[in-house]
């Protein structure tokens, strides 16, 4: 039943990945209509809110009640969660942006720290290898090697604080699910509060007058649900059976996504070190989660009971 568990968060997580890979998409076409990154950001959250909040009132109104002395502990992983967005737009205007996305993917080195200090979980080689593997795929997918890119002091040091951010904001969801908190109490709160923190910077008078047609609520909707509110779920689910750093080392396959959606819908090139980018980060989860000496002793053993 577990390893059933195990499987199904996996595919979970890989799902989130790929429907992550996809928001570029609809953001830029809310870019072209006047939305600022914020603006965006507090949409999408907001739409996921309110949208989990009718099937929670629906459904299971129990996930709204916690505990008062947990309050802040959902406030800090929020701001985190908004940290890690706020750095990374700051980023991005400061320095190339494979650059600033290839640094806010050292996530998984922030995970496997904090699971080593607060969830007591071991540091394999198999691991770190893998981490590495992942994050050199990362590098090829973006194009950072053959690229002419900018290295500015600030915008370096706000992307690594986005990585650093994300990692603290992902470690949260489950540090808040140990409490006996379930993955929809969870993510509704910090929809909720990452909605608030998004307010007094989101410019929000401006937002209806950009609002002109049923194409832009697509965009909107999408952004906020297939592309917010159920990658997050997923990836929340995911965290009650599997590691956090599983879960963001996983998670590293968007970059690939957001590749094809480029190549699919932008007519950006894919080349051989791209593709080469590509293949090891799926292998590098394969990596993960297969034990390989166990394997070939189970396949010994199978060659030994058949004689």
């Amino acid at each position: 039943m577990a390893d059933a568990k195990s499987v199904s968060a996996c595919a979970a997580v890989t799902v989130s990945a790929i429907l992550w890979g996809f928001i570029g998409y609809f953001s830029r076409n809310l870019y072209e209509e006047g939305f600022s990154p914020m603006q965006v950001a507090f949409t999408r959250m907001l739409i996921g809110l309110l949208v989990m909040s009718v099937f929670l009132v629906i459904l299971d109104r129990t996930c709204f009640r916690i505990r008062k002395k947990d309050l802040w502990v959902f406030l800090l992983f929020a701001v985190f969660k908004v940290l890690s967005d706020l750095f990374l737009f700051k980023a991005q205007v400061l320095i190339h942006l494979s650059l600033s996305s290839v640094l806010q993917l050292t996530s998984p080195y922030w995970v496997l720290l904090y699971c080593v200090i607060l969830f007591h979980e071991r540091i394999t080689f198999r691991k770190l290898f893998a981490i590495c593997m992942a994050f050199f795929g990362c590098i090829l997918v973006t194009g950072l090697l053959s690229e002419d890119v900018s290295f500015d002091t600030l915008g370096i040091t706000f992307a690594l604080l986005s990585g650093f951010a994300y990692a603290t904001y992902t470690v949260g969801n489950k540090v808040l699910m140990d409490r006996g908190y379930s993955p929809n109490t969870v993510l509704f709160y910090i929809f909720l509060i990452s909605t608030l923190i998004c307010v007094p910077f989101g410019n929000l008078p401006s937002i209806p007058g950009k609002i002109v047609g049923w194409k832009v609520v697509f965009d909107l909707m999408c952004t906020g649900v297939l592309m917010t509110l159920v990658p997050y779920y997923l990836q929340i689910y995911a965290l009650k059976y599997i590691s956090p750093v599983t879960v963001n080392i996983i998670g590293l396959l968007e970059v690939a996504s957001a590749v094809v959606v480029g190549m699919v819908f932008y007519d950006e090139g894919l080349g051989l070190m791209n593709i080469i980018g590509m293949i090891l980060i799926p292998a590098s989860i394969v990596l993960m989660n297969v034990d390989v000496r166990k394997k070939l002793r189970e396949r010994e053993n199978r060659k030994l009971r058949s004689k």
